[in-house]
């Protein structure tokens, strides 16, 4: 920074000696082209005016032809002195008469001296004829004088302004001193460490301490905020971790509620699938109240199931592995199907239902059972929060956005919902506040999870509402929904290996019982499963055999060659993903159809595998039969059947 300052101080000085010099130049050019040249001319003129008497004299004196009085002249203007240097004014003269002769008078003077020549004739006064010529040689004194003078006086003059501009430049030195010991100090100023500027110089000019005070506020409002940056760096830090946190604490709660929820729905399988064997055993006794008490207790377990199943729904939607089967399916028909679900909830509570749905409409291609159930669950709110009203169901074909779409409409006249409430209306584990939980009960995941998807399938749902007056929920999905970047799904967990308990005793002579029944391989791990597939699809007509590994599974296929496979998803060691794979891959057991059969709904993987058909667990018993007869009947089905 002082070499800066000291570069300024001498590029300023240059700038005035360049100025000074260019000024004094132009003056002295004045002087040599305008001033001394009009001071030339302004000596002769004077020396003229005072010679101009004797000229007249002695045009008299050759007139009368006076040689006396003409020397007499002649010598006065000789002897003729300037009175201001002291110096004669005629250097030389010189009378030429007209008969030849000649009068000369000559001074001496300095042989540098450079005399004004002039030249006049004489006239006679009384008869204006030529007499002759005179000559004059002027002193040129005063004019060198002069100009002599003036050269000195530029001289002086540049002399005194290099020495103004020494003296200016010195100046302009100790007036930025103070700035190039400012530019020091902040140069090895340490900004980190120093709280304040060191204290001013007493040898600051008031301007440079204005400076000096304005630097050392900015100065502290620098530090001011470095220290509000570190604040805000340190909070940042603290919630960028406080996120971090919350994103693992959310991926383990997921995965929590995923296996806890396929933990819960073991049991539950047992207890529903043993519910149904006992309420048909009870029906055909014709004890109606413990058919009663057994349909209660499959209706609980299969609610409770819906429960699990929304949670691990939500898990899913929260991990972003959430997947779509896609499939193309009639929109009437699926407005049928929702309506036989929805219409014994409507009639519960006294309420009217009108649906709206050309039969021309056309079909849709999406994640049908994805899109249904989202429909039950509008239809089913609706249902649960009007009593005795009416609720309208509407569907349109429309078009926007070089986009076709599908516009379901469900309105009800039911208690409504408030501009507060529609805030957290779709946030998960909420309802539009505590007095419609406890009178009307659920979980809140059911818009949760039905936004959630129609957003996977490029659409939404919205609604609209006002309080007391009923409420409004609008799905819009594209007719034609493209297949989404799916993320990979975990499909399999880590359990205990357990031994293989093949039903070789119910089903020992295989090839004797399939000549009169299909064979059915189960690869399953769930300890229920053997017992309740056996006793409910053999009253069915079907020979079951039921393996509880992956390995054991293939080895028993390529003994058997069943006529059908069902085949779990989570299985020990080998996954099923893997099982049906390998099943597909051999050529003797590719024909067979595999019907993967989980609790855990990843349709869409199963069916780019090659998977026959899926079902979720628990299904009752008919779903399962039906399923079973459907795919058996399908070509590459029974072959002894």
């Amino acid at each position: 920074m002082s070499s800066v300052f000291s570069r300024l101080t001498t590029r300023v000085s240059l700038a005035m000696v360049l100025v000074v010099a260019l000024s004094m130049a132009m003056l002295v050019r004045h002087w040599i082209y305008v001033t001394a040249p009009t001071l030339k001319a302004a000596e002769q003129t004077k020396a003229e005016l005072l010679v101009t008497p004797y000229t007249q004299l002695l045009e008299t004196a050759v007139d009368t032809n006076n040689q006396k009085h003409l020397e007499a002249i002649l010598n006065q203007l000789i002897v003729l002195e300037d009175p201001t240097y002291k110096q004669p004014i005629v250097v030389g003269l010189k009378v030429t008469l007209m008969d030849g002769t000649v009068f000369d008078r000559r001074n001496k003077v300095s042989a540098d001296s450079v005399p004004f020549h002039a030249e006049s004739p004489i006239f006679s006064p009384t008869t204006m004829h030529l007499l002759g010529s005179v000559e004059l040689e002027y002193n040129d004194a005063f004019y060198k004088r002069v100009i002599d003078e003036v050269w000195w006086e530029v001289v002086w003059s540049i002399g005194l302004a290099f020495l103004l501009l020494i003296a200016m430049e010195l100046w302009v030195r100790r007036l930025l001193n103070p700035m190039t010991e400012l530019s020091n100090r902040l140069a090895t100023l340490n900004i980190d460490s120093q709280v304040a500027l060191p204290p001013a110089g007493r040898s600051m000019s008031s301007e440079i301490r204005q400076v000096w005070s304005a630097l050392d506020l900015l100065f502290a409002r620098l530090r001011q905020r470095d220290r509000a940056l570190e604040r805000e760096h340190a909070a940042a830090q603290h919630a960028l971790q406080a996120k971090l946190d919350a994103e693992a604490v959310s991926k383990e709660k997921s995965q929590f509620l995923a296996n806890m929820s396929h933990e819960l729905r073991t049991p539950l399988n047992a207890i529903i699938g043993y519910s149904e064997m006992l309420y048909e055993e009870v029906g055909a006794s014709g004890n109606a109240e413990m058919a009663g008490d057994l349909v209660r207790i499959v209706s609980s377990g299969r609610h409770l199931l819906s429960l699990i199943s929304d949670v691990l729904d939500l898990s899913k939607i929260e991990a972003g592995k959430m997947q779509l089967y896609l499939d193309g399916y009639g929109l009437r028909q699926l407005v049928d199907d929702v309506v036989v679900n929805v219409k014994p909830m409507i009639a519960a509570n006294g309420n009217t239902l009108s649906v709206e749905c050309d039969s021309d409409i056309g079909s849709i291609y999406a994640d049908i059972p994805k899109l249904k159930q989202a429909l039950i669950n509008l239809m089913g709110n609706a249902a649960k929060f009007t009593h005795a009203g009416n609720i309208s169901l509407s569907v349109e074909r429309v078009a926007g956005a070089g986009v076709e779409w599908i516009v379901f409409r469900v309105a009800d006249t039911g208690i409504g919902i408030s501009d507060e409430q529609k805030n957290i209306l779709f946030k998960a584990f909420t309802q539009a506040d505590e007095s419609t939980t406890r009178e009307y009960g659920g979980t809140g995941l059911g818009l949760t999870i039905s936004r959630s998807v129609c957003r996977l399938m490029g659409g939404d749902i919205t609604v609209e509402s006002q309080q007391g007056k009923g409420s409004t929920f609008t799905i819009k999905v594209p007719a034609t929904v493209e297949e989404p970047h799916a993320t990979e799904s975990g499909v399999g967990r880590p359990v205990a290996e357990k031994k293989s308990v093949s039903n070789d005793g119910e089903c020992r002579n295989v090839d004797a019982q399939r000549a009169r029944q299909p064979m059915i391989l189960v690869i399953d791990n769930d300890p229920f499963m053997p017992d309740l597939l056996e006793r409910s699809l053999d009253e069915d007509g079907y020979c079951v055999e039921v393996v509880d590994n992956g390995k054991a599974g293939l080895e028993r296929a390529m003994e058997l060659m069943p006529d059908l496979i069902l085949l779990d998803v989570v299985l020990p060691g080998v996954g099923g993903w893997s099982i049906l794979s390998q099943l597909k891959d051999e050529p003797l057991l590719a024909s067979i159809p595999v019907i993967m059969h989980s609790m855990i709904d990843e349709r869409a993987t199963a069916m780019s595998l090659g998977a026959a058909d899926y079902i979720i667990k628990p299904a009752d018993h008919a779903t399962l039969v039906e399923c079973i007869n459907r795919n058996l009947q399908a070509p590459g089905g029974p072959r002894n059947a």
